[in-house]
């Protein structure tokens, strides 16, 4: 469905269901893709984040009530959060090298939920690397849309 996807990890919707945000490891990239939500069918597709080569690569990734995109960094020690034309609004430090995905919930949608890796290298990937995170920014989200998307 999407031509030389790398490692594919991130997947999110505009609340209107006319674009899916797609996270590309491999490229270090997210590519908003119109989306025909009747149809469950991918379009046209444009980069609009590419992180720096600095070793992180974006990871897991979800859409806020405000059709903001929040991307998880891989090796990065950070969850970064950006506008829907890719323009960086803020950055969540972690103390954690490998930040892997995110999700969001409680009864109204205002937690988040943050995991991370490499709890088998405690000394390079910070104390509490493996842990799940809960946190809570003052920013609404939604639940995940649940999609079937077809070729």
């Amino acid at each position: 469905m999407i031509e030389d996807a790398g490692i594919s990890n991130g997947l999110g919707f505009f609340n209107n269901l006319g674009y899916a945000y797609h996270t590309n490891s491999t490229r270090r990239t997210i590519t908003k893709y119109e989306f025909d939500s009747d149809a469950s069918r991918l379009g046209k597709g444009k980069i609009i984040v590419s992180t720096p080569d600095d070793g992180s690569v974006p990871d897991g990734l979800t859409v806020d009530a405000e059709d903001c995109i929040w991307s998880a960094r891989w090796d990065g020690w950070a969850l970064y959060r950006y506008n829907s034309l890719g323009g960086e609004i803020a950055k969540v430090i972690f103390e954690v090298r490998k930040v892997s995905c995110l999700t969001f919930g409680g009864d109204d949608y205002e937690d988040i939920f943050v995991t991370s890796a490499g709890g088998d290298d405690l000394p390079i990937n910070g104390s509490l690397a493996g842990a799940t995170f809960k946190l809570n920014l003052q920013v609404k989200w939604k639940p995940e849309f649940r999609s079937k998307i077809k070729m």
